[in-house]
């Protein structure tokens, strides 16, 4: 019978409740302590003020929200790329985009798979949530490569970014 009391310094066994899977690991010798198995995660909520988490089971987590799969599907994958935008946007001093999830999942039904510069077909896993950086305002999923030409081009005047856009597009077969 396995043990649900987390002590320091004693062997754990950790169960991922969507697979089953034991990992068994040696806890730090105090609380709020991380080491190379497991990460304390403050909970204030816990009488002892938080609790730990297996870091492998948080990694195939994260994969699986990455990927859209588990129990959340795609809202996982929508969160992982809002989350990704957020960060990058604090990172780079703009405005994050201004979504939810939900209506995420509803724009990537909209383009029907296809990229909103390039209109080709663009995978799920490979593509980037693109938003106005000033506004926050959406403008669809992208490749990553249509997502850098046009951040280049967005310091070109709007006329001329059709123009380079459209031969980009039918001279060399890109975007």
């Amino acid at each position: 019978m396995p043990n649900f009391k987390q002590i320091p310094g004693k062997t754990f066994t950790f169960i991922r409740r969507k697979t089953g899977q034991r990992n068994t690991v040696i806890l730090p010798e105090k609380l709020g302590e991380s080491n190379e198995s497991v990460i304390w995660t403050s909970k204030s909520s816990f009488t002892r003020g938080g609790c730990w988490q297996s870091r492998l089971f948080m990694a195939l987590s994260n994969k699986d929200a990455f990927k859209g799969q588990g129990p959340a599907g795609l809202i996982s994958r929508m969160k992982h790329l809002l989350i990704s935008s957020k960060t990058t946007a604090i990172r780079d001093g703009h405005e994050p985009a201004k979504t939810t999830a939900v209506a995420m999942i509803k724009e990537w039904e909209l383009q029907n798979g296809l990229c909103a510069l390039c209109e080709a077909p663009v995978e799920l896993l490979k593509a980037h949530y693109d938003h106005d950086h000033e506004t926050g305002q959406s403008r669809g999923f992208v490749h990553p490569f249509c997502n850098s030409i046009d951040g280049l081009l967005r310091k070109v005047r709007k006329e001329n970014r059709q123009i380079i856009l459209s031969r980009l597009k039918n001279r060399y077969g890109i975007l």
